[in-house]
């Protein structure tokens, strides 16, 4: 019952207030010290690919979502992308839910591993290299309102239901 009201109370809020009034309200208590324009979430169910043109072929890369806002995500890969670029996005949550949006990367950073060998290999005799990782900010080219509302409603299911099993599993 409490997850059928807060459901209707999204989609009337997101109705008469739009997505940016909506994302507020929805935040407002998450983190006092994230002062950012959108609170950025940690979410392991939503899994993104990028999709890559080589020799006028598409190609799907995995990547590893650190976080995300309905106005952008931050990833890491290995492999080097330019600034600025335009990616076409592909994030796939739990639900079985699929969202293609475009992205320009808006800041890039490289992630080092020490000097690419792993220290334990050294020891050992045997040298494995560690690829390096870049770290990337991408700013959604528009706001699309069906991926909000999805957002923010697993957010709130995945909430209800760690509320739930708390309650249902002794201490």
């Amino acid at each position: 019952m409490i997850f059928m009201t807060s459901m209707l109370l999204l989609t009337y809020l997101l109705k008469n207030r739009g997505v940016e009034e909506l994302s507020k309200i929805i935040n407002k208590n998450n983190d006092k010290a994230n002062l950012r324009r959108q609170n950025r979430e940690n979410r392991h169910d939503i899994t993104v690919f990028y999709e890559e043109f080589i020799k006028s072929k598409q190609y799907p890369f995995l990547v590893e979502l650190l976080n995300i806002s309905s106005k952008g995500i931050a990833f890491k890969c290995t492999k080097s992308l330019k600034r600025k670029s335009l990616l076409n996005l592909s994030l796939n949550f739990l639900d079985g839910k699929t969202f293609s949006l475009k992205g320009r990367i808006a800041h890039k950073n490289k992630e080092k591993k020490g000097n690419g060998i792993n220290k334990k290999s050294i020891v050992s005799g045997l040298f494995e290299v560690e690829p390096n990782f870049f770290l990337y900010g991408i700013e959604f080219e528009h706001v699309d309102s069906n991926f909000v509302v999805h957002l923010l409603k697993s957010k709130i299911q995945k909430h209800y239901n760690r509320q739930k099993y708390n309650t249902l599993s002794p201490n």
